[in-house]
């Protein structure tokens, strides 16, 4: 490896890089609709017909609705409007009990953390030792004050894929909602958005560009949602302030990619996982953490006793062919 060459890119939970593709299609956005799509003027409307398109791709992705996408800057934002967004109607109800997966991104744990101050218990649910966290640990916890139940359909460091479909079958058998984060996956595994009643989504994970994301909220909850951020009312009243539409377009073309070349993707990335792991499992006592079916394609978690911290140089100074 010469001195001068960066070495490879092995960090995709953090960040996939852009698509070529994606970033075509964002220069020709800067150059065709680089306008504010809240503005009625003509250019206005182009860039508004390209943010719509964009919300139509990211809705086609999640098997939702555009109506039911709400754009951020990231799936961070998306945590937290889905948490403060909720709360009042939580309280309304007497719900004032949420259980969160304990290996859930800080965006997700700290948001539902901030309501402690509020009164809300937060009920931290653990995972399995290959992390899982099954429905009946969920069904252990959960009671009539249940607002809400939150988990990540993959986990963000391990890459263990939940069942969300029985714990979405047992939160909704108590009356309580749903939350996913989804940056995980989003274009890496099938999602189905009529399992969750919230959700959110990173761009920049799916090889989108960094700095815009979406919440899921279903239409039989917008109305009863406080909006994060006030100002101007766009995004349905629930998260002002002017959206980009090249950063959309960007967006958009990254979930309809990923849409359309998932499966293959999948297959692919997971065979060079695989490849991966059999030249590290050369390596002395090491061994794989988490599930070794339910794993999203991308993901490789491996650990060695007494090393706190994997080596710099490794694995990023190979290649895997």
């Amino acid at each position: 490896m010469k001195n001068n060459q960066m070495p490879y890119y092995f960090d995709y939970h953090a960040h996939a890089p852009i698509d070529p593709r994606v970033k075509d299609a964002m220069m020709r956005a800067f150059d065709n609709v680089d306008a504010n799509p809240h503005s009625t003027h003509i250019h206005g409307t182009h860039a508004y017909d390209g943010v719509e398109r964009a919300r139509a791709q990211i809705a086609q992705l999640l098997g939702a609705k555009p109506s039911e996408v709400v754009l951020t800057s990231g799936a961070t934002e998306a945590n937290n409007l889905a948490f403060a967004g909720m709360a009042d109607h939580f309280d309304a109800q007497g719900r004032n009990q949420l259980l969160v997966s304990s290996i859930e991104h800080a965006s997700v744990s700290e948001a539902a953390g901030s309501l402690k101050k509020r009164g809300f218990e937060v009920v931290m649910v653990p995972p399995e030792p290959d992390g899982r966290i099954t429905a009946e640990t969920f069904a252990s916890r959960i009671s009539p004050r249940t607002g809400l139940v939150s988990v990540g359909w993959a986990n963000h460091e391990i890459g263990t894929v939940q069942d969300i479909s029985a714990i979405s079958k047992l939160a909704r058998s108590h009356g309580a909602l749903v939350h996913s984060d989804l940056a995980q996956a989003a274009g890496k595994v099938a999602v189905d958005a009529k399992l969750l009643d919230l959700a959110s989504v990173s761009a920049h994970k799916m090889h989108g560009p960094v700095g815009i994301g979406a919440l899921f909220v279903t239409r039989r909850l917008r109305a009863k949602m406080k909006p994060h951020l006030i100002g101007g009312g766009q995004e349905g009243g629930l998260r002002s302030g002017t959206v980009s539409a090249p950063m959309a377009t960007g967006f958009g073309t990254a979930c309809e990619l990923s849409s359309a070349e998932f499966v293959d993707e999948a297959e692919r990335v997971s065979s060079l996982r695989d490849k991966l792991l059999h030249r590290l499992s050369s390596i002395p006592d090491s061994s794989v953490n988490g599930f070794s079916v339910m794993r999203s394609t991308s993901s490789l978690f491996m650990h060695r006793p007494g090393l706190h911290r994997w080596p710099r140089w490794l694995p990023i100074f190979g290649t895997v062919s």
